[in-house]
């Protein structure tokens, strides 16, 4: 196998076409296949589906796809580095869960400093897909949550994906609704207050290597039939403040962010499970003077909107 047919499968995979991908890349049809086939005896496993309607990747080829991808990146980044005579420069990556307060911390942290970096790469996504993207370098730092009470299993966890970790701050969810919400009349929200209401959830809060695979929010209620899930905190929050009948559980946020969202939250009495958002990076990893800018500003933010801020030490 070679860089060059790792660079064939992601054009394949982005036009979803041999006919398109072979055009774009001023390769012979033919070639193309002949050299995709080739790789898939290599390998031992089928890369793609063929069809009249194109090609789309088997579970095997997603997979294949994304170690192929992280390659290609970070050949191309070195390229850019020593051969093309360019350099790294001032670069900040960092990969964080769906959270208002990180986001406030972020801002600030790039009004700050944004005018000395000459590259940022920032995402909000699950914990697990964070572990992969920092164990494989696509980001520098990352933030997972997890709850505490699988304290005894972070060193396990870290050491898995060759990461380490320091334990930002603690926090318990509360409820968010629309300002309109019948439940903002209250300052303490109950199971029995959010019975008839219709839960905005996110569907992919899961960390497999934690036992019992729970690490969110998703089962302070277990099977429930008024359920909306989604992948991104823009579509939550909008729900959440259309229609007052619908709420979300999400870690405490900035008051700035719930006005401007026409937002409130609520301590919710069935919130006794502690969370942890924890730092994360690889293994032999030196922070540098802007992650720790950054990280700094998340522990201001935390620790504004009523969470535990934990040790972090600018010489870490």
């Amino acid at each position: 196998m070679n860089i060059q047919q790792f660079s064939y499968i992601l054009e394949i995979e982005k036009t979803g076409s041999m006919r398109a991908a072979a055009e774009n890349l001023s390769v012979a049809q033919p070639n193309l296949s002949r050299s995709v086939r080739d790789l898939e005896t290599e390998l031992g496993i089928t890369i793609f589906r063929r069809s009249n309607k194109g090609v789309k990747p088997t579970r095997e080829g997603l997979e294949f796809i994304g170690y192929a991808r992280r390659i290609v990146s970070e050949l191309n980044e070195i390229e850019a580095v020593y051969i093309s005579g360019g350099r790294r420069g001032n670069m900040f990556s960092a990969s964080v869960p769906r959270s208002a307060y990180i986001t406030d911390a972020f801002i600030s942290f790039m009004d700050s400093v944004g005018d000395k970096l000459d590259k940022v790469t920032y995402s909000e996504m699950n914990s697990t897909d964070t572990l992969s993207e920092v164990k494989f370098r696509k980001y520098d730092l990352g933030i997972i949550r997890a709850s505490r009470e699988f304290t005894p299993y972070y060193d396990e966890l870290c050491q898995k994906n060759d990461v380490e970790y320091i334990v930002l701050a603690e926090l318990k969810y509360v409820v968010v609704a629309s300002a309109r919400s019948p439940i903002a009349a209250l300052n303490i929200v109950t199971m029995d207050d959010l019975r008839s209401m219709t839960r905005v959830n996110y569907a992919d809060e899961f960390i497999p290597d934690f036992p019992f695979a729970k690490s969110g929010s998703s089962d302070f209620f277990g099977d429930e039939k008024n359920r909306i899930d989604v992948f991104d905190r823009a579509s939550a929050m909008s729900l959440t403040e259309h229609d007052p009948t619908r709420f979300v559980f999400a870690a405490p946020m900035p008051a700035q962010s719930l006005a401007d969202n026409g937002l409130i939250q609520r301590q919710f009495s069935g919130a006794d499970r502690v969370m942890n958002d924890i730092l994360i990076y690889r293994e032999g990893y030196k922070l540098t003077r802007f992650d720790k800018a950054f990280i700094r500003e998340v522990c201001r933010s935390a620790g504004s909107c009523g969470c535990t801020v934990l040790n972090f030490s600018a010489d870490n």
